[in-house]
């Protein structure tokens, strides 16, 4: 139990619960604000003639003047004025923490393991259900407070006249009990209203990914209902929580009248209570249905929210799990000079392999290709290599060390290139030296564009290195895959991982790049997968995956 606390409180973090530590606070001061009322009803209504003084229990002597009552007033209503602005601010900023906080953790985690997590899932997370978790860190400040407030009206109901008290909140109970399944109801709503969400956000991403093969097969109109569906079905149960929110808050005013009324019925019919008396009971009261109203509809809000934020939380356990993975080490290696792959298996599913007991040892100035027919587990060989995929057995060591327990340093010294060239957006300077921390000519990337053919594409007639790329550069699958080998070979690295690198080029401009990697190869360890047999003239041994 108090593990699983601990796991809570890390999740809301250090800010979060601070704020709702202050909430109790501002709970306790808000009771007070509201408390002086009676008192300040009091000498008002005896500064204007109509209760003599003698029938009042003020606990202060004032001279009882208008101008008198009229401070007395405006002071308690600057105070009540401070303890709202102090309330709202609170559950705003509480909020506003929560917010950037979970949403700077599901970047990172989504950045950091990007292979393994759903990228929809995240894009969900991070819009929608970060704004709705956010609203109900919001609501948590709000029923704090007003629980530590209600709860103080409550008792000091029981004080003044505990058999109304008692009597009033029996009769509230009664007649507020069957608004609770509407409690439920608004729990439901939430779960619909996430889940069609999630659908949307979905279709979005797919519809935009593959937005080409729709238009082909004339898919964008199907598409479009699909969505337009799901958005009907999200108005509508919005539209019935926001229904069943509006009673749940409304019917709270009506039934603390009708239980007021009775209550004034028994009260002086029966027990004869003192007039004074039982109108300051009428305002803790009031107070205190208030309270309970506040509350139950802000319960009903909370469980409206409540599938966002457990959404938000599950996702903050995969951040855990992974963070607990890292055990990085501070030391750099100098070069890298053998990689060896022992008795490596992997699987998407338990029990079955995709591939088993691949052992493989690389070393400097040797080259290693890997072939095999689709789906055996080539490029899946290579994520486990770059210490992105774990193994569900073997190891993977780069100068004998557990490349899961320095990934970050030995990163530094790899190259990769994939079958999809990939493009930050920025200036042709900014792609070639984005990932290295070292400092690149213009010198340099200029004669590295030329080495692979690309130097004209990036002359001084067409902005130079200044030309600003993006995904929809105008720019071929080959043009861009040559981009990123330059990019790759300006980080000096140790290790080149090729993976499926050329296949967006002609013969001509492969053999190019093929005599480029021979020069490459004798300082450097060279890994590729290729369906090609060009690279085999630079293999020291070929690696057949079946």
């Amino acid at each position: 139990m108090f593990d699983q606390l601990k796991i809570y409180k890390a999740f809301l973090g250090p800010k979060v619960l601070s704020y709702l530590g202050a909430s109790t606070v501002i709970g306790m001061l808000w009771f007070l604000a509201d408390f002086s009322f009676v008192f300040v009803l009091q000498f008002f209504l005896v500064s204007i003639g109509l209760v003599k003084a003698d029938l009042t229990f003020l606990p202060f002597h004032v001279s009882p003047s208008v101008l008198n009552a009229s401070i007395i007033l405006l002071s308690f209503g600057l105070i009540r004025s401070g303890m709202l602005f102090l309330k709202t601010f609170l559950g705003m900023v509480a909020q506003n923490t929560f917010s950037c906080e979970q949403r700077a953790r599901i970047f990172s985690l989504g950045i950091r393991e990007g292979q393994n997590i759903n990228s929809k899932e995240v894009v969900s997370l991070f819009s929608e259900a970060i704004t709705q978790s956010s609203i109900f860190i919001q609501l948590l400040i709000n029923m704090i407070v007003t629980s530590f407030s209600g709860t103080l009206f409550f008792l000091l109901g029981m004080y003044l006249a505990p058999i109304e008290m008692i009597l009033g909140v029996f009769i509230l109970f009664v007649l507020l009990y069957p608004f609770l399944r509407l409690v439920r109801l608004s729990e439901k709503y939430g779960i619909a209203v996430t889940q069609e969400f999630e659908f949307l956000n979905s279709e979005i991403i797919n519809s935009l990914k593959n937005n080409l093969l729709l238009k082909i097969y004339n898919k964008i109109d199907e598409r479009i209902r699909e969505a337009n569906k799901s958005l009907e079905n999200y108005r509508v149960h919005s539209n019935s929580y926001f229904k069943t929110d509006a009673l749940l808050g409304a019917a709270p005013v009506f039934l603390g009248l009708l239980t007021l009324s009775s209550i004034s019925y028994f009260s002086t019919g029966v027990l004869k209570t003192e007039p004074m008396k039982l109108l300051s009971f009428f305002y803790i009261f009031i107070r205190f249905t208030q309270c309970s109203s506040e509350l139950h509809t802000a319960y009903s809000s909370f469980k409206y929210r409540t599938p966002y934020i457990v959404s938000i939380f599950n996702f903050y356990l995969k951040d855990i799990r992974t963070k607990n993975n890292l055990l990085e080490k501070t030391e750099a290696p100098a070069t890298i000079n053998n990689i060896d792959i022992q008795k490596v298996s992997f699987g998407y599913r338990k029990g079955e392999y995709l591939f088993k007991n691949i052992s493989i040892n690389l070393t400097k100035g040797k080259c290693c290709v890997i072939v095999g027919e689709s789906g055996v587990g080539k490029s899946t060989l290579l994520s486990i290599l770059l210490g992105i995929i774990r193994p569900q057995e073997g190891l993977i060591k780069y100068n004998d060390e557990d490349i899961f327990e320095s990934y970050t340093l030995f990163s530094k010294k790899i190259g990769y290139v994939g079958p999809e060239p990939f493009l930050v957006p920025g200036t042709v300077r900014e792609n070639l030296s984005y990932g290295y921390d070292g400092k690149l000519t213009d010198t340099e990337m200029f004669s590295i564009l030329e080495k692979v053919g690309v130097g004209k594409i990036f002359n001084s007639e067409n902005d130079g290195l200044n030309q600003f790329l993006n995904e929809h550069a105008p720019l071929s699958a080959g043009q861009k895959q040559r981009l990123a080998i330059c990019r790759a070979i300006l980080r000096r690295p140790d290790v080149f991982i090729l993976d499926e690198a050329t296949s967006n080029l002609d013969k001509d401009t492969e053999k190019e790049i093929i005599n480029l990697f021979r020069e490459l190869k004798k300082t450097s360890i060279l890994c590729i997968v290729t369906h090609r047999d060009s690279f085999h003239e630079l293999a020291d041994q070929v690696v057949h995956m079946k």
